[in-house]
């Protein structure tokens, strides 16, 4: 019977445990009834304890009270027996669990009752009942609260329980349990049913060509045939005969032949390939493909041609189009191209916004502007203009002309086409020149004008401040005088009185003691001063002239040096009497010694010669005499030039 029940109760447990849902509150709710578990069981032992104690205590005073108590004990035993087995009666029922003996309650109250009476027997002072009752409340009280207790101060046992209440509802399911581990792979199925058939695939390679069979009979001769057609020549013509198309959009032309047999067409000049049989002729408008067309068609009796026309007419269109802005230096040339297409080709032209081009020294070639000898006047908006039948096109440059202080200089043959030359050269002349509008022309240039010292003196005495450059080798070197070349100042060092006589020249001085300024051209010879004195003058032939602004340059020398300027610093350049040096048959001369020399006859000759130091500053670092110094210019102390170049200045 266990066995048959154990199943069924098993079953009902597990049916039970799957609507378990944990959760917080009902985490708390078995902790509380733990609590509560554990404080009752607390109780019930001190029960059990008090109860204990109280047996020992004497009840006895006198025969009367004996009696009273074995009264009350016998009532206290009886009622207790009943409860006792209604609560356990009550309690197997619900668990299942088999009723206790009444055998062993009374036992136990036998053995309470033996030990009562030895208790009173050994006790000689006595205790009434009063003081029993009263010590139970008073130890009740500690143990339980004052509202599980009568009035009559006993203790109220726990009732019987209750009949079970009803079934309460459903609750809510319990959460998902995890999923399970994969189940080993159960027996393959039946085959399903066949599917549909599926779409015939390609072709496959054509088989091997069979052997031929035997001939068979021969057939019922046909019908006569038709007669044929007579050859001819081919013959063509295109359509459409005139057609017009935006730039860029396609087109197509057709070419209708005649002919037996029929005759081929081809279309030359163009890639474009020909559609059916090459009667039709697709292509896109472009302006690369204005001209003639030929079209050829052919047969076996001839060749016949056609040619197709196509004309493009539309506004001009710049394809090189000129700068927003230009900044030529002042002196230099400019040159701006603008070119421009269409059909029919345009005409392009230069004008300047508002004012007319410069004059007598601007040209129009095909479309390139040039002007020479810029001038800061010259500087505007200068505009290209294409022009057409179909229209005009114009795009513009605006020139501004940048002043500068080597403004000519660039049609030197030695630094004309070097702009770091031409910058140094400015950046070093600024402060000096003229007028912001100065411009340096050519006087002499010894390869084209010959190298004689008096050729030079020539065509440049007396033109202003000049600038010579000059070139050995790889070296470019020269020198700036404000002052000009073939005019001086004599000074009289000794003068005590009288007529002074300059013999050739034929100028009298009335003179007195001190220093005089005389103004004289040409070469002269010493003379007395009638019997009072003399006075000193450089012999005949040449002389020096002091120039505070005259400096020496240096744009390409030693190795490792940048381009120099060269003040008149040297080791007599206190004195401030030797800048230049004037002789008719001598070419440029600076400096005292001299710093720079050019002889006459310079390029078939090595005369000429450098010796830095004596009145212009030398290199830094390095003196007078020094072998650097004297070969820092040309490279060697003599040299012969390749060229020499003079420029004066003018406003």
């Amino acid at each position: 019977m266990k066995s048959s029940n154990s199943p069924a109760e098993s079953r009902r447990l597990l049916d039970f445990v799957p609507l378990i849902r944990p959760s917080f509150l009902s985490v708390v709710l078995v902790f509380v009834c733990g609590c509560l578990w554990v404080k009752n069981e607390t109780t019930n032992e001190r029960l059990i304890a008090l109860e204990s104690r109280v047996n020992l205590f004497p009840c006895v005073q006198s025969d009367s009270t004996e009696n009273t108590d074995r009264i009350s004990l016998s009532l206290t035993e009886a009622t207790a027996r009943d409860f006792y087995k209604k609560v356990q009666t009550h309690v197997s029922e619900r668990m299942g669990y088999t009723s206790v003996s009444p055998l062993s309650i009374e036992a136990s109250a036998t053995i309470r009752l033996r030990k009562r009476r030895n208790v009173l027997n050994n006790t000689s002072t006595g205790i009434t009942i009063h003081e029993v009752r009263k010590e139970i409340s008073k130890q009740f009280e500690q143990l339980m609260p004052t509202k599980y207790c009568k009035s009559s101060e006993k203790v109220c046992p726990t009732g019987p329980p209750g009949y079970p209440g009803p079934t309460g509802a459903r609750g809510p399911r319990g959460r998902r349990g995890p999923k399970g581990k994969k189940g080993p792979q159960g027996p393959m199925g039946p085959p399903g049913k066949s599917g549909k058939t599926g779409l015939t695939g390609p072709a496959g390679p054509r088989g091997e060509r069979g052997d031929k069979g035997e001939t068979g009979p021969k057939g019922m001769p046909g019908p006569p045939g038709r007669p044929g057609k007579s050859i001819s020549a081919p013959k063509a013509m295109l359509t459409p005969a005139e057609q017009t198309r935006d730039e860029g959009g396609n087109t197509a032309f057709y070419c209708t032949v005649a002919g037996n047999p029929s005759p081929v067409v081809e279309w030359h000049k163009f890639p474009e390939a020909p559609s059916e049989r090459g009667t039709i002729l697709r292509l896109q408008v472009l302006y690369e493909r204005v001209g003639v067309l030929p079209v050829e068609v052919n047969n076996s009796v001839g060749k016949s041609y056609a040619n197709l026309i196509i004309i493009f007419s539309g506004l001009p269109i710049f394809t090189k189009v000129p700068p927003f802005l230009a900044a030529p230096v002042q002196g230099t040339t400019f040159q701006v191209t603008c070119q421009a297409e269409g059909y029919p080709r345009p005409v392009v032209t230069w004008t300047r916004a508002a004012m007319p081009l410069p004059a007598r020294k601007t040209k129009i070639n095909q479309g390139t502007l040039t002007i020479n000898n810029l001038i800061p006047a010259d500087t505007g908006l200068y505009d290209c203009v294409a022009t057409n039948i179909m229209g005009t096109k114009k795009t513009s440059v605006n020139v501004a002309v940048q002043r500068s202080s080597a403004a000519g200089l660039h049609d030197s043959l030695i630094v004309g086409n070097n702009k770091n030359h031409l910058t140094s050269l400015s950046n070093w002349l600024a402060p000096i020149t003229k007028s912001v509008n100065s411009l340096w022309k050519r006087c002499w240039r010894a390869s084209v004008d010959g190298w004689a010292g008096s050729t030079f003196h020539s065509r440049c005495d007396g033109k202003g401040p000049t600038v010579t450059i000059i070139r050995v080798g790889r070296y470019i070197f020269g020198g700036y005088t404000s002052f000009p070349w073939g005019k001086g100042k004599v000074k009289i060092l000794a003068l005590v009185g009288g007529i002074l006589s300059l013999g050739p020249i034929g100028m009298e001085l009335f003179g007195k003691k001190g220093g005089w300024l005389l103004n004289i051209r040409g070469s002269f010879s010493p003379t007395f001063l009638n019997g009072f004195g003399s006075f000193l003058l450089a012999s005949g032939s040449g002389r020096y002239q002091y120039d505070s602004k005259a400096f020496l340059f240096s744009l390409v020398n030693k190795p490792g040096w940048a381009p120099v300027k060269l003040p008149q610093s040297g080791k007599y350049g206190y004195q401030k009497s030797f800048s230049i040096y004037f002789r008719s048959i001598y070419g440029p001369t600076f400096g005292d010694g001299h710093d720079i020399h050019i002889s006459n006859y310079a390029s078939s000759n090595s005369n000429s010669f450098s010796d830095l130091g004596y009145t212009y500053s030398p290199p830094s670092g390095y003196s007078l005499y020094s072998t650097f110094a004297r070969t820092f210019l040309a490279g060697t102390h003599r040299f012969t030039p390749d060229e020499v170049e003079t420029f004066y200045e003018t406003t």
